[in-house]
């Protein structure tokens, strides 16, 4: 009796035991060849996706910190040429004005309104915009005159408004 070895797939071998006559009459082990294991791979490519980010994350860091730093000396060159110095000992600032605007666009009137707030004013409330005339709201009309004259070529608001009965070709409702 021999044992000899045969293939049966490029990964695995069986070892047949053959007798006198030539024929195989049983097998006896079977093994299974693999070069790693196949679970050992998930975590080399985790650690490599990590190593990649960690080192994106450093760059990106890096690069930010180097802007800042250009943003820091071109402000300080800016404060220096205009004689500026808005911050004050604390590094905060106590002097920035922000200003809200709303407007309401109404199928008929505009409605403006502003809100100035400062870190030094906490109490400030809206404040409606008023126009010349003490209205406050402007309507959606322009008056164009026909006339030559440059100061009634265009108006809008209240007195294009009251001129509406006056001119009714002239007037023009944009929407």
């Amino acid at each position: 009796k021999t044992l000899s070895l045969r293939a049966i797939s490029p990964s695995s071998y069986c070892f047949v035991e053959r007798g006198i006559d030539g024929l195989s009459s049983s097998s006896v082990s079977s093994r299974y060849f693999h070069g790693t294991k196949r679970k050992e791979i998930v975590p080399l490519v985790v650690a490599a996706l990590g190593a990649v980010a960690v080192r994106y994350s450093y760059r990106a860091v890096v690069g930010m910190q180097k802007d800042w730093e250009e943003y820091e000396d071109l402000l300080s060159e800016y404060n220096e040429v205009h004689n500026t110095n808005i911050s004050s000992e604390t590094g905060k600032d106590e002097t920035i004005n922000r200003m809200y605007v709303g407007i309401d666009l109404g199928s008929v009137n505009v409605r403006v309104s502003h809100l100035t707030s400062s870190n030094s004013n906490k109490e400030s409330s809206p404040e409606i915009v008023i126009d010349s005339n003490g209205g406050r709201s402007t309507p959606n009309v322009v008056h164009c005159n026909s006339s030559n004259s440059e100061e009634d070529a265009v108006v809008w608001g209240r007195y294009a408004d009251a001129k509406l009965y006056e001119q009714a070709s002239h007037i023009y409702h944009p929407h």
